[in-house]
């Protein structure tokens, strides 16, 4: 999301402070819209749904597109604004000039809330991928990917600036923060239909809350192990857990991240992309 940061000041400068743009990002939602309750006019492009629950428009809302059918759906709206995600305007740039013409790295992006769990640096080293987090400045991470030959991506805007590059990428999830409905919206405008792969999910108690006892993290476990026998919450099922042996975890998710390294990566339908991209900037 913080690639709207970088692109809208570049293409345009509004005239007017009261003007809002939602665009790139799963922003249609009432939580995040009620940020731009003092706005005289919003305008949506190429944004999507899907985080908690969809706003109500009033006659400030101005559609212009959006990521796609689910989005149209969650929204009522007529689906013809189904466009594709807005990161598709930068499909007109000239990526040749970071571009390497002997791309050698394979990296791996992974959701920025999955940073907390481990140190994906040291679990990509030892796969021997090269790990690209997605909270680095735009300018360095354009950078980095145009370097690859092969995108893993947690993260959809990982995969969707690979695409735009035309660099294969392949997608993955990890824990609770990976949401499907999102990336089908995306894909569904290709007519792709893509499985994420998943990846062995686990934190390491020396990574994310290492201020916490051993206690604390082994009752974890047993709130998890009692969930799945109805006593307790039932968010417990499906929480991120800590691993009895980081470093034999770690080993696991390192070979699963090598296993995926051997596979072909997808690319969205070039027809499909030109014409994904004309609709944009109609």
């Amino acid at each position: 999301d913080e690639l709207n940061r970088y692109i809208w000041p570049h293409l345009f400068k509004p005239q007017e402070d009261d003007i809002s743009l939602m665009a790139i990002g799963t922003l249609l939602d009432r939580k995040f819209s009620a940020q731009l309750n003092t706005s005289r006019h919003i305008l949506v492009f190429g944004t999507g749904a899907g985080y908690g629950t969809p706003p109500e428009p009033d006659e400030r809302w101005h559609f212009y597109g959006v990521r796609g059918l689910k989005t149209c759906q969650a929204m009522g709206l007529d689906h013809r604004l189904a466009a594709t995600d807005a990161a598709y305007t930068m499909a007109t740039l000239d990526w040749s000039a970071i571009k390497s013409q002997a791309p050698k790295d394979i990296v791996v992006i992974p959701h920025h809330a999955s940073l907390n769990y481990i140190n994906w640096e040291t679990i990509c080293s030892h796969a021997g991928l090269k790990y690209l987090p997605p909270t680095i400045s735009p300018v360095a991470f354009f950078s980095a990917l145009a370097n690859a030959r092969l995108v893993i991506a947690e993260a959809m805007h990982g995969a969707i600036l690979a695409d735009i590059m035309r660099i294969p990428w392949i997608s993955f999830e990890y824990g609770q923060q990976f949401l499907g409905s999102k990336w089908q919206d995306w894909l569904g405008m290709f007519d792709m239909t893509v499985v994420p792969n998943r990846a062995p999910a686990f934190y390491d108690p020396m990574f994310y809350n290492q201020d916490k006892s051993t206690l604390f993290h082994k009752n974890r476990l047993l709130k998890s192990k009692l969930a799945h026998y109805g006593i307790g919450k039932a968010k417990w099922k499906t929480a991120m857990l800590p691993h009895a042996t980081t470093s034999k975890a770690g080993d696991g998710l390192s070979a699963f991240l090598q296993m995926l390294s051997t596979q072909d990566g997808h690319l969205s339908n070039a027809t499909a992309f030109d014409n994904r991209v004309s609709d944009l900037y109609e």
